[in-house]
């Protein structure tokens, strides 16, 4: 068993308490002892690097910044943005669930409220600074 190669015990692919899913059910909490008794020592990603050499699909359990530092793949899938109120503060946010390849598709934030007055009411509207001014002077606008 590729398993039992992987952890260096090629013996239990023919221990009789492991034969079948009934008997490896059956002896479950000695599986987990001997699961548990291979990574107590070994680093998460050096432990799914051995498995997925063997053919087994395995990967580590990752909280955000194994996924923004370590993982190779998941650390691509993040950028930084930042908020208009607190523009020091990196917030890490996960990009676009569709990816093409060639394309990178990067997110933006939202407007903040009133945030292109200006630009709708004198660029799309075609008002003078003297309309605009007005508008927010009688609170039409924020």
């Amino acid at each position: 068993c590729a398993f039992c190669e992987a952890i260096g015990a090629p013996r239990l692919a023919t221990d009789q308490r492991f034969a079948t899913l009934r008997d490896r059910k059956h002896h479950e909490d000695e599986l987990d002892e001997i699961v548990s008794a291979w990574t107590a020592s070994r680093d998460k990603w050096a432990i799914a690097d051995a498995l997925q050499v063997v053919g087994i699909a395995a990967a580590p359990v990752e909280h955000l910044k194994d996924m923004l530092e370590m993982d190779p793949q998941l650390s691509q899938h993040y950028q930084i943005v930042h908020q208009p109120v607190a523009p020091q503060i990196d917030i890490p946010i996960d990009r676009e669930p569709a990816r093409w390849v060639g394309q990178r598709l990067d997110l933006v934030r939202a407007p903040g409220i009133g945030e292109h007055n200006q630009y709708v009411v004198q660029e799309i509207l075609g008002r003078s600074d003297t309309e605009f001014a007005q508008l927010m002077i009688d609170e039409v606008l924020t």
